[in-house]
């Protein structure tokens, strides 16, 4: 899911946006924390980690997924997807949040799930998803002028939204929205959601209504001009 983001030598530059004094800083192979899992659990997750980033990038399945590009009425495009494993996909995005709110790396400390953790921990060892209105699972895409994703990782957070709970990840051109309350308001998980059935429809955002997500996410207006007006 980093693809494109490392250099040469296999790094990611660090920012700490809304920081005009922080160092940038370097990471090898991404964000990572060591010895957070034991051994049986490192090899669950990584095995739902390759068939999520296969099933985004369309590659290496033996049972591939079918991408279709579609055109909404109102001109926005978007990738609607298909014979999907609804519970591989749907657990290694809870994984992904599991990790995030156990881990002690700064950049993760706006992931409180307190509330959630013990459910979704049980939901995991148990190779359970539940239904698709159990911690539903949102996926937006955004685009910069060339049409290639936004290629920047974000610090995920934990935020209210109406009367929902929304955990949000930023990673290389997608948000993840986990809806964390039952009956959450938010309006995305009211048009477009994982499905049981195996599909999910995921928008493509650019220009103004790219801007306006990432802005009311938290991103600095002047960095996004530069990025996203490439």
């Amino acid at each position: 899911m980093y693809k494109g983001i490392h250099d040469s030598v296999h790094r990611m530059v660090l920012v700490e946006l809304g920081n005009k004094d922080a160092q940038t800083k370097w990471a090898q192979s991404g964000i990572h924390e060591k010895y957070i899992l034991c051994e049986k659990c490192e090899s669950l997750f990584s095995k739902l980690e390759r068939y999520a980033s296969h099933v985004l990038y369309g590659v290496n399945l033996k049972k591939p997924v079918v991408h279709e590009w579609r055109v909404s009425i109102d001109g926005i495009n978007s990738i609607f997807v298909k014979d999907i494993d609804f519970t591989k996909l749907k657990l290694c995005f809870l994984s992904i949040l599991w990790r995030a709110h156990i881990s002690k790396d700064k950049f993760f400390k706006k992931v409180d799930i307190t509330n959630n953790e013990s459910e979704i921990r049980k939901m995991l060892l148990e190779n359970n998803c539940k239904s698709e209105d159990d911690f539903r699972i949102g996926i937006v895409g955004i685009i910069k002028t060339n049409n290639i994703p936004l290629d920047i990782v974000l610090n995920p957070q934990v935020t209210t939204i109406g009367k929902g709970e929304i955990a949000i990840f930023f990673i290389n051109g997608f948000f993840y929205f986990i809806d964390l309350k039952p009956h959450s308001d938010f309006n995305l998980f009211q048009k477009i959601v994982l499905k049981e059935t195996g599909e999910i429809e995921i928008p493509l955002l650019s220009g103004s209504l790219a801007k306006e997500l990432l802005e009311a996410y938290g991103v600095d207006s002047k960095f996004l001009s530069y990025y996203l007006d490439r």
